[in-house]
């Protein structure tokens, strides 16, 4: 959560943020899930991946409205909470097993995220 304060990072730029995130990473498990089993170019025109590339859109948007508010620096980092959100997507819905490398990364990420908010100048 973001710190209060003079350099807080404003609690509507951080749900800005994280929505666009959310949004972004179930739009890649969307995406998947319409790929999933498919070979012909034409078989990925699916409900499953229009409704990806829509959910995918809107994260878009939020990150351009966060950009709008704040620094690239600040803003562009939670890019990367995408990808903890989708490997968590992964395990969930479609039960991967991640290897330990790959928790260990997504907690270097994580630890990454909250070094930007928190020392947000």
């Amino acid at each position: 959560m973001p710190r209060t304060g003079a350099n807080a990072l404003p609690i509507l730029t951080f749900l800005l943020l994280i929505g666009g995130s959310v949004c972004a990473a179930s739009g890649t498990l969307l995406l998947k899930a319409g790929a999933n089993g498919r070979t012909a170019l034409i078989e990925f025109v699916n409900l499953w991946v229009i409704a990806g590339l829509a959910l995918y859109m809107v994260g878009s948007g939020l990150w351009i409205l966060a950009m709008a508010k704040e620094p690239l620096s600040v803003v562009y980092p939670f890019t990367a909470l995408s990808f903890v959100l989708v490997l968590g997507g992964a395990i969930v819905f479609q039960g991967e097993r991640p290897a330990l490398v790959n928790l260990i990364g997504i907690g270097v990420v994580m630890v990454g995220i909250a070094l930007v908010v928190w020392g947000r100048q």
